[in-house]
């Protein structure tokens, strides 16, 4: 009898209303996120294989500038960066990246329109060497920032969305390093609903872009084709507070390109697995 009472509860209790699944931002509103991403790969060029190894975990604070019918001003600062692994440099940059401040100018949709502070961060991070300022420049780019910041934010269309609904975006995944982009073709599902938040689960089908040039690194990519064997996700989001919780993804990536150095054509191939998690609070995560 209790068996089938529990049933019946079941069964007749309503379904989950539409949750809107959107940032509500307002001027003035501060939060912090702890941004963790493990990097492994191996690049082969020319018969040698090279291991590498990056764990980074980042911590920053935002604070909402502007907020209106038109779109959101956001401010982020470096709280602090840390990183192990062997990929050269990585540990004294990350160092440099504490107080870093970063502006972000986005439309009504969460799509990022402008990006203020870049320059200041080549400044900070090459120092005196204008050699090493124009490498920096060439590895990073204002899209590499702008598309990380609008996936804080660009968390489900512009509706109300229920339990078991998809929805699909497309958007340009850019790698940095003059290697160019990955054209992401992503679905994403309302997996469930539940008191500890709601839960949005991805994939993505990847098409590779090869760069338009390598700036002023001492090579170019050519050509070559890179594919993920896997590139998924998920967010949890709380509808109430109107803000994510936490978000991960993960990818295996692997393929070949073509270098040009010094007028010299070379082969290399890369495989690269990558893990990312990001966590938000209330309150810094730095000191945690």
């Amino acid at each position: 009898m209790t068996a089938l009472l529990t049933l019946s509860l079941v069964l007749l209790a309503p379904a989950p209303g539409p949750a809107a699944l959107k940032w509500k931002l307002e001027k003035g509103t501060t939060f912090y996120a702890k941004n963790s991403v493990l990097l492994k790969q191996t690049v082969t060029v020319m018969g040698n294989d090279v291991e590498q190894e990056q764990d980074q975990v980042s911590y920053s604070k935002f604070k909402v500038l502007s907020a209106d019918e038109k779109g959101y001003t956001i401010e982020q600062t470096m709280e602090k960066s840390e990183v192990k692994g062997n990929l050269p440099g990585a540990a004294d940059a990350a160092k440099k990246m504490s107080g870093i401040v970063l502006t972000y100018t986005l439309n009504e949709k969460f799509e990022v329109k402008k990006v203020k502070g870049i320059d200041d961060m080549f400044d900070k991070l090459a120092g005196d060497n204008p050699a090493a300022r124009k490498m920096i420049a060439s590895m990073l780019s204002e899209d590499l920032f702008a598309v990380g910041i609008a996936e804080f934010f660009r968390t489900a269309p512009d509706k109300p969305v229920r339990v078991k609904d998809t929805w699909k975006r497309d958007f340009k995944y850019p790698l940095g390093g003059g290697l160019g982009s990955l054209k992401m073709d992503a679905e994403y599902k309302f997996a469930k609903s539940a008191d500890g938040g709601d839960t949005v689960t991805w994939s993505a089908k990847t098409k590779y872009e090869v760069g338009e040039g390598g700036g002023d690194l001492p090579f170019t990519f050519t050509g070559g084709e890179l594919t993920a064997e896997e590139f998924t996700g998920e967010y949890i989001f709380d509808s109430k507070l109107g803000r994510m919780k936490s978000n991960s993804s993960q990818a295996k990536i692997k393929g070949t390109l073509t270098l040009s150095v010094q007028g010299k054509e070379i082969e290399m191939s890369l495989k690269q697995n990558i893990k990312t998690t990001c966590t938000f609070s209330d309150k810094s995560m730095a000191d945690d």
